[in-house]
């Protein structure tokens, strides 16, 4: 657990979500990609530590997971999809702008395996809305936009993961 200074511990930002952020950070950089540091600053608190305990526990039985992409200001998401393409891209109403998805790639390669366990471990907390289509992107689980709709469909947890206290209002772009 990092320390924090009060005002961010009174502000809601946690030590556990530093050190998550720091974990996911370390990997970045997958095949073809190149992530800025403030890509996981900018990722939302409670998505962090939901998304670095999922990456740890399943790197720690199927292998090495990198990550492509995260949190994205609204120049890189309209760079990377300037419009909404339904299974595809969020187009400027993205998730990857809100801090709440990151794109990751097995080094496997077995994405089906990755969506099983994400549906077997619902106390992660994360879904993949778009297998099949964006398979790399995951979300957090939750009632919170047009994305996890899609993660019901497919079978996901419905809620963010256990010992996280998911605020929506801390959504920013």
């Amino acid at each position: 657990i990092m320390q924090v200074c009060q005002k961010d511990a009174q502000a809601g930002i946690s030590g556990d979500a530093g050190a998550a952020k720091e974990y996911l950070k370390s990997l970045r950089n997958g095949p073809g990609r190149t992530t800025r540091d403030e890509s996981f600053s900018n990722l939302n608190d409670a998505f962090a530590q939901c998304a670095a305990r999922f990456l740890k526990d399943f790197q720690s039985r199927y292998g090495q997971v990198h990550i492509t992409s995260a949190w994205r200001s609204q120049e890189d998401q309209h760079n990377v999809c300037p419009v909404a393409v339904p299974g595809k891209c969020g187009g400027p109403d993205s998730n990857h702008t809100k801090g709440l998805a990151i794109d990751e790639y097995p080094t496997s390669r077995n994405f089906d395996q990755l969506w099983g366990f994400a549906k077997q471990n619902p106390q992660y907390g994360v879904c993949f809305p778009f297998e099949g289509g964006d398979r790399y992107h995951m979300i957090l689980a939750g009632d919170y936009g047009g994305e996890t709709q899609h993660c019901k469909e497919r079978g996901y947890a419905d809620k963010p993961c256990s010992g996280v206290n998911f605020d929506p209002n801390s959504i920013r772009d």
